[in-house]
């Protein structure tokens, strides 16, 4: 029962974290993982809100490396 704990605790701590970030992604970041969403409206970054939330640790690693979403520039 106690190891079900912990996996309830770190889902949460994960969820958290990604609310967080795609908070801040997609109202900062997005632009710098790719410039192309710069001056996007509010239903596209509504509607990449959910990803960001679940993708985040993926998302914070483009941002580090400083990659667009294909990969291709930088």
């Amino acid at each position: 029962m106690e190891a079900a704990l912990w996996i309830v605790r770190g889902a949460a701590v994960y969820a958290i974290i990604g609310v967080f970030f795609s908070v801040w992604f997609v109202t900062r970041g997005i632009g710098r993982v790719d410039p192309a969403t710069t001056g996007s409206t509010w239903g596209f970054r509504a509607m990449i809100t959910p990803a960001c939330c679940a993708l985040w640790p993926l998302a914070f690693f483009w941002l580090l490396r400083g990659r667009s979403w294909k990969g291709s520039e930088s």
